[in-house]
């Protein structure tokens, strides 16, 4: 459903439409509204009415214009939902249809980004919130062009400066969408913007939303997709008890995660056949050594195929924590209760067991041992 979505989204995210004030009023599912509209300088082609069912876009009308270039259509709605109006050769528009009739103007010998349209709530919620991702964009463009400037001089002090200031400037553009989403009433249009949060760095702001839909929109299939993709992450968010992991080292002794009660553990999924998880090995070691004495330690849980890969890789990359393995490769009890299927990935547990990051490695993970331990 995410990775629809964000299609969707890249397809249309620089069309605007203006926002209107509209009367707002309740309305028991299903029902029908009016899509009417008038095109001016009309072009040859199609112009086609497209619904997300089933986590496809399929085509539900064929509209034609009249003698004065305007049409009318029947839109039939179990649930509000996500529409794209593709009208000749333009860039389609996206629609979020809910309970208002909606009327759309467009000249089609402009660009379809002039378009506007009336009557829908919702999207007027996702022109404004295109609005806030362009304004972002924009500074996020020229702190990109401003690095790559740097690392064309090798000007690394000035690297990472641009590197900070522009995941600022990203949780910035996360905070304005959340409160927009928030002084709004609940809206499916908000699952357009879901590509720019993580279910794991995001969760609760994830987890309130899909809250929010469930309850204003209990029979969407899309608000059911997000739900279950946020109750299948809450064992595994930022807050929630990491679960335990029993597998056996490499002499066979079975070791548990819960063993290091106590320590702040870096849980490193890896594999030796993993080649950016075997560059990254001399950065963990090394944080190990410098960390360990502070109460930090690496619980290492191998995706290797055979015993002789695994400890082969332990020893050449001398890797002094502790190591698991149950040989399966992604088919690893590990693996399957964690949800891993890329490495290499991280997680950082707090003494008490409780995930308190995830997916750090290089500057990310040292930068939270700075904070853990200090300098």
């Amino acid at each position: 459903m995410k990775n629809l979505i964000l299609s969707i989204l890249s397809l249309l995210i620089f069309v605007a439409c203006q926002p209107q004030e509209t009367e707002h009023k309740q309305q028991t599912f299903p029902l029908e509204i009016t899509l009417s509209g008038e095109i001016k300088n009309p072009k040859e082609g199609l112009i086609l009415l497209q619904a997300l069912e089933a986590n496809e876009l399929k085509t539900i009308d064929t509209i034609s214009l009249d003698n004065k270039n305007s049409f009318e259509t029947i839109v039939s709605l179990d649930q509000p939902n996500l529409f794209l109006l593709r009208v000749f050769d333009l860039t389609p528009i996206t629609l979020v249809l809910n309970d208002e009739d909606v009327k759309l103007s467009l000249d089609a010998s402009e660009s379809s980004d002039k378009a506007k349209i009336e009557g829908s709530r919702d999207t007027d919620l996702f022109t404004a919130m295109q609005m806030i991702i362009r304004e972002y964009q924009e500074k996020e463009r020229a702190l990109n062009d401003q690095f790559v400037a740097a690392s064309q001089q090798g000007d690394g002090d000035k690297m990472d400066s641009l590197r900070d200031e522009y995941f600022n400037v990203e949780a910035q553009k996360k905070n304005a969408l959340k409160n927009l989403i928030y002084s709004n009433d609940p809206s499916i249009a908000s699952l357009l913007v879901l590509n720019f949060f993580d279910v794991d760095t995001d969760f609760q702001f994830m987890d309130s939303l899909a809250y929010d839909l469930r309850t204003a929109f209990p029979n969407s299939v899309l608000v059911t997709d997000l739900g279950r993709m946020v109750d299948d992450a809450r064992s595994l968010a930022v807050g929630a008890v990491a679960p335990d992991i029993s597998l056996p080292n490499p002499d066979g002794e079975i070791l548990s995660l819960s063993d290091y009660r106590g320590q702040y553990v870096l849980i490193d999924f890896w594999a030796g056949w993993c080649r950016p998880c075997r560059e990254e090995n001399p950065n963990v070691v090394r944080l190990y050594n410098k960390y360990n004495d502070k109460g930090f330690t690496v619980f290492g849980v191998s995706f290797d195929r055979t015993r002789e890969d695994w400890v082969g890789a332990i020893e050449a990359d001398g890797l002094p924590y502790p190591q698991v393995s149950d040989i399966k490769y992604f088919n690893s009890e590990a693996a399957l209760l964690y949800k891993v299927d890329a490495i290499p990935f991280t997680v950082m547990v707090d003494p008490e067991g409780v995930i308190i990051a995830k997916n750090l490695r290089g500057p990310t993970l040292e930068a939270k041992l700075i904070e853990l331990f200090g300098e």
